[in-house]
């Protein structure tokens, strides 16, 4: 009777629908919604005059810089930290702005896109700093930037394109979120 129960155990165990984990499966914690991504698109056309010198890292006057604000709603966390990792792929290695993607014969020379803080308007080297924190409060948060028009050199600004896309994770408690 004893071995009958024991098989009858483990026949059940056996061939229960027990679910696991196939290779690659992984839960995910914390999830979020983004609104659509605010970009204040400048349409003011930058001239050699909209820059004060001529120097390395020279920011075009304020007029010209466009407004970054990604929001995010209806975390599965309430209060704490959230994280904005910006991707090295969309990070120009040799200065630290971000990445011109426009092909090179059409591309300026030697303007770029640099990345400033909204708070204090600090410019940013994304190759010393590409994470950025936020507070959530009541299950949200904001990221706000500013994107203005830089010198990469100390020659006077050539004419070209420039265009330049910003891949980034949110992540909480180092965990991707799922949006």
């Amino acid at each position: 009777m004893k071995k009958k129960a024991l098989l009858t155990i483990f026949s059940i165990l056996l061939f229960s629908p027990y679910t696991y984990s196939q290779r690659g499966d992984h839960n995910i914690k914390h999830s979020c919604m983004i609104e659509p991504i605010y970009i204040d698109n400048n349409t003011n056309r930058i001239t050699s005059n909209d820059f004060p010198s001529q120097n390395i890292g020279t920011l075009a006057d304020n007029h010209v810089a466009i407004t970054l604000i990604i929001s995010v709603k209806e975390c599965s966390i309430t209060d704490g930290k959230i994280r904005l990792a910006i991707d090295k792929s969309s990070i120009d290695i040799n200065n630290g702005y971000l990445k011109n993607t426009i092909d090179a014969s059409l591309a300026s020379k030697n303007v770029a896109f640099q990345l400033i803080t909204g708070d204090d308007e600090r410019a940013i080297n994304l190759n010393d700093e590409n994470d950025f924190f936020e507070e959530v409060i009541e299950g949200e948060a904001e990221f706000y930037f500013n994107i203005n028009y830089v010198k990469k050199d100390s020659n006077p600004p050539q004419s070209g394109r420039i265009q330049s896309s910003i891949i980034f994770n949110l992540m909480i408690d180092d965990e991707i979120v799922e949006l």
